[in-house]
């Protein structure tokens, strides 16, 4: 029975990964952390400097509208650019 559990949650572990590398682009759109140490690491990181340092303020700034950016497209244009080529989809 815990065999089972484990391979089900391998699984969907697996499919989470997938799915996070299909929806955030690491430091484009998105931060992907594994464990509360990582975690951890990366609000320091964000935060450091706050709210004064001006590198800091351009970083978040281009992390907004990349975000702002990837939000506006459609689900057929995200398709055509993040998927299509592998399914080599041709419209």
């Amino acid at each position: 029975m815990v065999r089972i559990l484990n391979t089900d949650l391998n699984k969907l572990t697996n499919f989470v990964k997938f799915s996070l590398r299909e929806l955030v682009k690491e430091g484009k759109t998105g931060m992907v952390f594994s464990n509360s140490a990582e975690l951890a690491k990366l609000l320091i990181k964000w935060f450091r400097g706050y709210p004064k340092d001006k590198l800091q303020q351009d970083g978040h700034s281009k992390f907004r509208d990349n975000i702002l950016n990837w939000a506006c497209l459609r689900w057929d244009q995200n398709w055509k650019t993040s998927a299509a080529a592998i399914f080599m989809y041709d419209e």
